[in-house]
């Protein structure tokens, strides 16, 4: 039989990564301690659909439709698709398991796990798209080039968003470094090194 301490440790560790992804919704820890899945599902919720919006399009992409589920379906899902084949990574506790009373230490294993795991995706998914430092990602735009996104400035929150979309490399009057705001209108446009492989530019300064 667990004890209170081992509980209680588990906790701590989930309660430091969810300040890492900043989760904004009421956690109940007497619920967690006691293994009740309508206090795990909330935040398995949120860390697969709203911490990464980059992650979030992926399962999408990938056919995976996470929101207006019941329990079982995206319990279902979960299991499935993003625990499976995106992650490759076996829980502990059979998604029947999951959606019982108790397993608590183990439940909170495996949302910890979930949580570093959608983490760790995330900041590929920013080094393949080359988001800058003090960046923040926030959508694909629709209706415009494959590769054009849309970054906020993380650090300035009032400031409007910024266009990124791809430049061809060497193309001459641009210089390396990064991204860098111009205060009106415009931005400074330079060049984001992307590993050999493409760069990106801050394109038509700032959207309304």
């Amino acid at each position: 039989m667990l004890s209170t301490g081992d509980v209680q440790g588990c906790l701590r560790k989930l309660e430091t990564l969810l300040r890492l992804i900043k989760y904004p919704g009421h956690v109940d820890y007497d619920g967690l301690s006691k293994g009740d899945p309508s206090a795990f599902l909330p935040i398995v919720s949120f860390t697969l659909n709203s911490f990464s919006p980059l992650f979030a399009e992926e399962l999408m992409a990938s056919g995976l439709e996470l929101t207006g589920k019941t329990d079982l379906r995206f319990t279902d899902a979960l299991y499935k698709v993003a625990l499976r084949d995106i992650f490759h990574y076996k829980p502990v506790l059979t998604k029947q398991q999951f959606l019982q009373w108790g397993f608590s230490q183990r439940k909170i294993s495996v949302l910890c796990d979930i949580i570093n795991l959608v983490m760790q995706k995330h900041s590929q998914l920013k080094k393949v798209l080359m988001v800058p430092s003090g960046y923040q990602y926030v959508e694909r735009l629709q209706g415009s080039p494959a590769a054009t996104i849309k970054l906020r400035d993380i650090n300035n929150p009032q400031n409007r968003d910024m266009y990124v979309e791809p430049l061809p490399a060497g193309l001459p009057g641009f210089s390396e470094g990064c991204v860098s705001g111009g205060g009106r209108g415009d931005v400074d446009v330079q060049r984001i090194p992307d590993n050999g492989s493409r760069n990106v530019y801050l394109n038509h300064g700032l959207v309304e």
